[in-house]
């Protein structure tokens, strides 16, 4: 993300990077440290590079946050980053167990997955699986929320649509790259706040996942994909990102993020700057209110 300022959630005003006194009662400095250097540092999540999470959620957000100067709300990063820094301390507690990939025991490469998913070329990282002999046989991921998500988990603790997309895709991806994984691969996505629900993933294929429609959407994984995958094709051919950006649906309007109905939109660090876009007149449904946006230099 081209992250060159910060959005006040209490003013709706904008501020540089180090306007530290326009943000002292968002978020303390290092933090927002942290956040823009982290931004800086990712080398996956950058240009045209296509993740097994880039059609879980909205492409239209997705190419805000890859090619446009962006003044993100800090607080919705926080928590991904936090659940970035978890995964740091459980793969350091895993190192030198016996069987268990993480990025400590088998350094980041043996963590990363590569192929082709949906027509198009993508790669991916898991937190940790198990192999046993050559085979794979778990798959683990960790989803942390400072929202208590795990209150809601399903009765049966079957993993969230979201989830089964994302183990699934990685658990694909690691057969194209040779490795033998289990028919009968254990896989499990943690879903952490105030408690730990280990929430079971059930094996899918490649059809299945593209057919599932996640946070409620209207579209199919497979189509959020295609949307994705076609606009950093044009993005690549030298076409305008703020054009193609212009250009997509507000696809959040209709992925419910929490149980109070509230939409993806609304929890958007990006909410702002695909505002500036348009076709928010359209999206009357969503409960929020324009603003004046002030840039302060």
């Amino acid at each position: 993300m081209p992250i060159v300022g910060w959005t006040n959630p209490y003013t709706n005003r904008r501020h540089l990077v180090q306007d530290y006194v326009g943000m002292a009662k968002v978020m303390p400095r290092e933090i927002l440290d942290i956040i823009a250097r982290k931004d800086v540092e990712d080398k996956v999540h950058i240009g045209t590079n296509l993740t097994v999470t880039s059609g879980i959620g909205c492409p239209r957000r997705l190419v805000i946050e890859r090619f446009l100067p962006c003044y993100p709300n800090p607080q919705r990063l926080w928590a991904p980053m936090m659940g970035t820094k978890w995964h740091e301390v459980l793969a350091q507690e895993m190192k030198g167990k016996p069987g268990w990939v993480v990025e400590v025991n088998g350094g980041v490469k043996e963590c990363e997955v590569s192929g082709w998913l949906f027509g198009f070329a993508m790669t991916g990282r898991m937190d940790a699986r198990f192999e046993d002999d050559g085979v794979v046989l778990e798959i683990k991921d960790y989803k942390f929320s400072l929202s208590g998500a795990d209150k809601f988990v399903d009765e049966n603790w079957v993993a969230k649509p979201e989830h089964i997309v994302q183990l699934n895709a990685l658990r694909l991806l690691l057969k194209q790259m040779g490795k033998v994984v289990s028919d009968n691969v254990g896989m499990v996505a943690w879903v952490v706040g105030g408690s730990w629900i280990p929430t079971r993933v059930p094996i899918k294929s490649e059809e299945e996942i593209g057919s599932i429609k996640v946070f409620g959407s209207k579209y199919t994984v497979h189509e959020l994909f295609k949307y994705v995958g076609n606009s950093f094709a044009r993005i690549d051919k030298g076409e305008s990102p703020t054009s193609i950006a212009e250009g997509l649906p507000l696809f959040g309007k209709d992925m419910m993020k929490s149980r109070k109905g509230t939409s993806m939109c609304d929890s958007c660090a990006v909410k702002g700057d695909c505002m500036e876009l348009g076709g928010w007149e359209e999206a009357a449904v969503i409960p929020f209110i324009k603003k004046e946006r002030v840039v302060e230099l």
